[in-house]
């Protein structure tokens, strides 16, 4: 009966997210409408189309880094090196598993794949519970670094409507208590040690935030010939909002939502708009890039 309760409780709190979701692309949709007259007025020059191409090829690649990382704590858990083409290729393809409703075909997908090459499924879920925790850790860590930017915390300010007095330095004491006490769990629950290994793998993946940030600088740069150099904030903590919304396929419309309510107060909504369309086009291409990626590892010997 319990077990009954908790799937229903599960479907009711994916479902509100999804439904969460739908009402954040309503509103997106409503702005876009708003402003279509300034946003049909900027057209996209053949360098722009190149520079945008480019940076979805960047974004697929990068996606390695996440790869690279699921391999580090499936072999800290497990004790054994495993098949890099393997893993790559594996964690590649499943990526476009977000997209659907649910936002867990990915992991599914994942998990199911490469359980039926040998992996326990408590290793498995021991490295999503890692994942999942160091990608929140690395992008909050880099969003409190941009706190100290001057752009960075008016962004933040204005989207959240909170100007603390000291926002950066208690920002960055939260952000050492969260830290710290990921790192804790990660040592006594699931078994992910030594701290090297932790600093190691959340580095990576703050490199993987880093360059998401960079191509939404550089687009922000097409756009209005501005560096939103303050998107050090607004993509990482845009990016933990559509993860943490349950049942947002990809964080659609959540986080867009968030960057408007960021950046909206930097450039003006047509503009704003604009960039944010575009770095979900150079995501989406990125994920079909990734999975092109993971094809190839998976079938080079047969090509």
């Amino acid at each position: 009966m319990n077990h009954a309760l908790r799937a229903r409780a599960k479907r009711i709190w994916q479902a509100g997210g999804f439904a969460f979701s739908v009402l954040a692309l309503f509103y997106v949709a409503g702005q876009a409408r708003a402003h279509r007259d300034l946003i049909a007025g900027w057209s996209a020059s053949a360098f722009d189309i190149a520079v945008i191409a480019l940076s979805g090829a960047v974004c697929g690649t990068s996606i390695l880094i996440l790869a690279l990382n699921w391999r580090l704590f499936l072999e800290n858990l497990s004790g054994k090196p495993l098949s890099r083409r393997n893993i790559y290729s594996n964690y590649c393809i499943t990526q476009l598993g977000k997209y659907i409703p649910g936002n867990v075909m990915h992991y599914l997908s994942r998990h199911v794949s490469l359980a039926a090459s040998g992996l326990s499924q408590k290793h498995l879920a021991g490295a999503l519970a890692g994942e999942s925790a160091a990608l929140i850790v690395a992008a909050t860590g880099l969003a409190t670094v941009g706190l100290w930017t001057a752009q960075g915390h008016e962004m933040f300010a204005q989207g959240f409507f909170t100007d603390l007095p000291g926002l950066a330095p208690l920002s960055t004491l939260l952000w050492a208590t969260l830290a710290g006490a990921s790192a804790y769990v990660a040592r006594r629950v699931l078994g992910l040690w030594p701290p090297a290994f932790l600093a190691r793998v959340t580095l990576l993946y703050a490199l993987f935030f880093a360059v998401q940030t960079a191509l939404f600088v550089l687009l922000g740069v097409l756009v209005t010939g501005d560096w939103l150099i303050g998107a050090v904030v607004a993509v990482p903590l845009a990016w933990v909002a559509g993860f943490v919304v349950p049942g947002a396929p990809a964080g659609l419309g959540i986080r867009e939502v968030f960057l408007m309510a960021m950046l909206g107060h930097v450039v003006p909504a047509a503009q704003a708009l604009l960039i944010i369309a575009l770095f979900r086009l150079v995501t989406f291409s990125g994920d079909i890039a990734g999975f092109l990626i993971g094809w190839i590892l998976r079938n080079e010997r047969r090509l």
